[in-house]
């Protein structure tokens, strides 16, 4: 009875450790006691009172937002820990399998681990502030131009993810860098195409 009840203490403790581990791993860059907080949106425009422009509820941007980095021609995203190939049109228009297939291929800035963005990734790009393109610039205080940067070939355009549509497979995401939109195409369609590496 002493050895069962011993053994019983030892898997509580274990699960007990395991549970606290769990609890405690995401948030060492936010300092939120949350896996995954919610940046914000970056709009600062209020058109009624209480919406998003009035309230900017969410993470604030880190300033810089994005950084240029030395000698690869890579950006890292402050806020979000992505790396993003600077040119943003690295491929031009492809169908959704030779994206994964070109971005997964890439010898780019020094890494061979390119991946096609996640619709989630592809998505945080987006700055609801600005259009044609929603993307700010390397501060995250203004919009997106040739001039400021950092990112280089922006299209405001269609951009593929890597995600599938849940409903119908021969579909996947893409986002609109005109305006933030989010649909689906079916994966025969050419769209602009976006590597990225890093991630969690």
């Amino acid at each position: 009875m002493k050895n069962t009840i011993t053994i019983i203490t030892a898997l509580l403790f274990a699960a007990l450790i395991v549970y606290a581990a769990d609890v405690v791993v995401y948030p060492t860059t936010t300092g939120y006691p949350y896996k995954c907080p919610i940046p914000k949106t970056g709009q600062t425009n209020s058109y009624v009172a209480e919406d998003d422009g009035a309230l900017e509820k969410g993470i604030a941007w880190p300033n810089p937002r994005f950084t240029v980095q030395a000698n690869t021609n890579c950006v890292l995203d402050n806020l979000t820990g992505l790396m993003w190939a600077r040119n943003a049109n690295q491929f031009g228009g492809a169908n959704w399998g030779t994206s994964i297939t070109n971005c997964n291929s890439l010898d780019y800035g020094g890494y061979t681990d390119w991946r096609l963005p996640n619709i989630k990734e592809l998505h945080s790009l987006i700055a609801w502030q600005y259009y044609s393109p929603a993307l700010s610039d390397g501060t995250g205080t203004n919009k997106w131009t040739p001039v400021l940067g950092p990112f280089a070939g922006v299209q405001s355009d269609y951009y593929w993810s890597s995600t599938t549509g849940a409903a119908y497979t021969d579909v996947a995401w893409f986002v609109s860098l005109h305006d933030g939109f989010v649909s689906y195409f079916t994966k025969v369609t050419a769209c602009c195409v976006w590597p990225v590496r890093g991630g969690y």
